[in-house]
């Protein structure tokens, strides 16, 4: 981004397709656009040909429950204004990055939320464009899929950390849902009535999930969109795990220097 020598600077990633009029209509979507417009991106589609367990992880994230509205996996068909965009489908004007001093390059995972909400705090806006298109492949193993939720998890409490506030809504759900079971299932070793609202939240939990899973299934016209049933718990256990850790971290440093993507 420093080295570049024009006004507008676009981004995508290593393991995405964009469609070849991307750029096109992202200039044309930024000359049309107020002065306070400085970001302009689209969805982020799923390939066909991945693994069929990253597909499912891309239709359940595409969900409300699976995150949360985000402009980041919501696939909307609408032009509409949003909170973020993320860098792998992103037309910035260089002087709105610039203008906050740039990447913080600590943050090997989430350096694009970080950014944005800078961004963002100066009055500027972003633009959802759903012509803009991208294919972005998924984790497609249960692994590789566990040990991205948790980074996420890590750097959204480290931007929280930073900022003093949460920079998504729904980032503190999944950690507070993991330690309010905690605490609970102890509570009901003496207080065996905790357990019955234990089991109440569970199962409402469960039963959103299990309606998740049909959206998800409809949408992909399949019955391996019935995956989400379990998809979706490990992205918020993992997610929520990661997000714990982090703050540990903080109470209980360890010599070695924190890295938000070790």
């Amino acid at each position: 981004m420093k080295n570049s020598r024009e006004e507008l600077v676009a981004f995508t990633d290593g393991d995405c397709k964009v469609d070849s009029q991307w750029l096109k209509t992202l200039v044309r979507e930024m000359q049309n656009a107020p002065e306070d417009v400085v970001c302009f991106g689209g969805p982020n589609l799923i390939f066909d040909t991945d693994p069929m367990f990253g597909r499912v992880v891309g239709y359940a994230q595409e969900t409300f429950l699976g995150s949360g509205g985000s402009a980041q996996s919501k696939n909307s068909t609408k032009k509409h204004y949003v909170s973020s965009l993320p860098n792998c489908n992103a037309m910035y004007k260089k002087s709105a990055i610039q203008e906050v001093g740039g990447f913080d390059e600590r943050f090997l995972v989430g350096q694009d939320g970080d950014l944005n909400y800078r961004i963002g705090k100066k009055g500027n806006r972003f633009l959802y464009i759903p012509e803009a298109q991208v294919l972005h492949h998924r984790r497609g193993t249960f692994k590789s899929f566990s040990v991205r939720m948790f980074k996420y998890g890590m750097w959204m409490a480290e931007l929280f950390k930073k900022h003093g506030e949460f920079v998504r809504w729904y980032a503190f759900l999944p950690s507070i849902a993991i330690v309010s079971a905690v605490v609970l299932l102890i509570a009901s070793i003496r207080y065996p009535t905790t357990s019955l609202l234990l089991l109440a939240l569970t199962a409402i939990y469960f039963i959103l999930v299990f309606l998740t899973s049909m959206q998800v299934t409809y949408k992909m016209r399949s019955k391996y969109g019935l995956f989400a049933l379990f998809i979706i718990p490990i992205q918020h256990f993992a997610y929520g795990l990661g997000f714990l850790y982090s703050f540990k971290n903080s109470l209980f440093p360890s010599k070695a220097k924190y890295c938000p993507d070790v």
